[in-house]
C-alpha cells in the first residue's frame, strides 16, 4: 500500500500521503474490491470488468483523440474564430474555443504531448487485452488489460 511509505510523524510528507492514500482509493475501485454480490464482477472473467474497462478505455482514446486534433488544428492556424465579447449568450462552446485559441505556444505543446501520451497509453492497455483475446483466449481475463498492474 502507499499509505505505509510514509509516517504520521513526517508532517512535510502531508501531501504525498493524500495522494497516496487517493492513489489507494483507485487501485481499489480498479481492483473491484468492492463489488461483491454482484456475479458479473465478482470474476476475474465477468463481463462487467471487462465492459468497465474498456468502456473507460474507449472513452479516455476518443476525448484524448479529438483533443489532439483540436489543439493540431490551432497550432497549425486552420481555426480561427473572431473574438467577441463574452456574454451571457455565448455558449459553453464557444468559450472552450477561445480559451483553446488564446494558449500559449508552449502550452500548446505540452497539450499535444500529454494528448499523444495518453492515446498510447490507452493503445497499449487495449492491445494487451486484445492479444490476450487472439493468442491465448483461454486465459483472457479482465486482469488482461493491465491497468492495476501495480498491485
Amino acid at each position: 500500500s502507499y499509505t505505509q511509505l510514509f509516517t504520521t510523524d513526517m508532517p512535510h510528507f502531508r501531501p504525498l500521503m493524500l495522494l497516496a492514500n487517493r492513489l489507494s482509493s483507485i487501485q481499489s475501485i480498479l481492483s473491484f474490491e468492492r463489488w461483491e454480490g454482484y456475479h458479473h464482477f465478482e470474476d476475474e472473467k465477468g463481463i462487467g470488468r471487462v465492459a468497465i474497462l474498456s468502456t473507460f478505455l474507449g472513452m479516455n482514446l476518443g476525448a484524448n483523440a479529438v483533443l489532439f486534433l483540436l489543439f493540431k488544428l490551432v497550432q497549425l492556424g486552420l481555426i480561427f474564430i473572431p473574438p467577441t465579447e463574452t456574454t451571457s449568450s455565448s455558449t459553453t462552446i464557444q468559450s472552450l474555443l477561445h480559451c483553446f485559441l488564446s494558449i500559449e505556444s508552449n502550452t500548446l505543446q505540452l497539450a499535444l504531448q500529454w494528448t499523444v501520451y495518453s492515446i498510447f497509453l490507452c493503445l497499449f492497455h487495449l492491445g494487451e487485452y486484445f492479444s490476450t483475446c487472439i493468442y491465448n483466449p483461454s486465459v483472457t481475463t479482465s486482469d488482461s488489460f493491465m491497468i492495476n498492474q501495480s498491485k
